[in-house]
């Protein structure tokens, strides 16, 4: 069984390498920063 996902409420993550991180859900994942 397949699912669509529309989107994520939050995500949190702890990481050595912010930028880096950050790069991966933007860039790779296409996700947005919400402040």
């Amino acid at each position: 069984m397949t699912m669509e996902l529309k989107g994520f409420h939050h995500l949190t993550a702890i990481t050595a390498d912010a930028p880096g991180n950050h790069d991966f859900y933007t860039q790779a994942l296409g996700l947005r920063l919400v402040k």
